[in-house]
């Protein structure tokens, strides 16, 4: 997500002080100009014959001239951020995106905890370091996006303390461990990201309190449990006409969740997405989740699912890759028929009981070799050729039947 939309600009000459540090910053970062046609650095219109609050990418409070957003994003800067870097000696920063750039390096920690700072959008830095800070983290931040960059350890508990925060994304980085308990009191956190983290272990039961999530995703990582029944505490339902307060985004792929699929996800009227593929799901899939009117996407493939699929609403417009993997699945759209065994591989059956394959072939084989030696017998015995052959079979029949003869011939008293 880039937050690019241009800053309100002031008639106040900006402070010297912060035209200083901006100037400083753009003098010492590196560029990549050889990054996307679409790209540019911003900090090659900054000069100091300008009001910096002019400037692309800053904005300035239009009462005190104070710099208290950057927009640097998509501005092919190369280099590593230190925590005495110029740009974080504005105090007064309350906006800062530096994504889809090519930073490298650990990022200063230090950064979080500037006072009035409200946005943090680092995302798409790949090569970026470092961690999440486990004091001082600004109670006022409300958007959050580090996705895709390399973050590592865990999500400090002081992350419990973002009560204002609305967006979090944290996916894509290197963290290790379990989901921290740290997300109870985040009461107006409407999207959580927290796909590819290479987290595992169980999933916070206080994470599906967050009454007013409509984006949860918890993909591509190795937790292990029972989906939890919870999950259907995500919804206000005494505002059931309010789109605003449901849950419509629901991804736990790739995972190595267990047990069915909760008959009370049906409850959540508002969904319009629900992402369960690539677990160890079992048992039928619920009649209720033909209750979800709002379904768009639908994924419960490669699980372990058994059944008749449900029909109703919009279940009627999935197609086979919505259930792909799931042996035990029976019913439109796929075109194994309830009732009916699938065929096992490499049978035959023959009046009520199966043959493997391979005695199918070896009885064909046996009836061939019959009438093959049949045949080759009488040719040989007809033309006695070759005769040492023929020679050779009547001696061994004259000395059995001489043998019969002396056994069983009358006997003197």
């Amino acid at each position: 997500m880039s937050f690019s939309s241009s800053f309100p600009h002031s008639s106040h000459l900006c402070l010297p002080e912060q035209r200083a540090a901006l100037l400083e910053f753009k003098n010492t970062i590196s560029y990549d100009y050889s990054c996307l046609e679409d790209e540019h650095p911003k900090t090659n219109f900054w000069n100091e014959s300008n009001d910096c609050c002019s400037w692309e990418g800053i904005g300035c409070n239009k009462v005190t001239g104070h710099v208290i957003g950057i927009d640097l994003s998509h501005s092919c800067l190369n280099g590593s951020l230190h925590a005495n870097n110029s740009l974080f000696h504005l105090q007064n920063l309350q906006w800062l995106d530096l994504s889809f750039n090519q930073l490298h390096g650990e990022f200063p920690s230090e950064v979080f905890c500037l006072p009035y700072l409200q946005h943090i959008d680092l995302g798409e830095n790949e090569n970026l370091t470092g961690y999440l800070p486990k004091t001082n983290l600004s109670s006022v931040i409300k958007l959050l996006h580090l996705s895709n960059c390399g973050f590592r350890g865990s999500i400090p508990a002081s992350f419990g303390n973002l009560t204002q925060i609305i967006f979090m994304d944290l996916s894509g980085n290197s963290f290790e461990g379990q989901i921290q308990d740290v997300f109870g009191e985040l009461k107006k956190l409407t999207t959580l990201r927290l796909h590819s983290c290479n987290f595992s272990g169980q999933v916070p039961i206080t994470m599906f309190n967050l009454t007013q999530l409509k984006e949860l995703d918890f993909s591509h990582n190795r937790l292990e449990c029972s989906l939890p029944n919870h999950v259907t505490q995500l919804q206000l339902l005494e505002t059931f006409s309010s789109a605003d307060n449901l849950v419509s985004v629901l991804n736990f792929s790739y995972n190595n969740f267990t047990g069915p699929i909760p008959p009370s996800l049906g409850n959540l009227v508002a969904l319009e997405s629900l992402d369960l593929s690539s677990n160890k799901l079992g048992g039928r899939i619920p009649s209720q989740l033909t209750d979800l009117t709002f379904l768009a996407v639908l994924d419960l493939s490669e699980n372990d699912l058994v059944g008749p699929i449900p029909h109703g609403n919009q279940f009627d417009t999935f197609d086979n890759d919505s259930y792909s993997g799931n042996l035990g699945l029976c019913g439109l759209p796929l075109s194994r028929q309830c009732g009916t065994k699938p065929p096992l591989p490499m049978t035959v059956e023959h009046e009520g009981f199966e043959i493997p394959f391979i005695w199918k072939v070896a009885m064909m084989g046996y009836g061939c070799g019959v009438v093959l030696g049949l045949s080759m017998g009488y040719i040989v015995f007809t033309t006695r050729r070759p005769w040492w052959f023929v020679r050779m079979i009547e001696r061994y029949w004259q000395r059995k039947v001489s043998m019969w003869i002396n056994r069983n011939g009358p006997r003197r008293n």
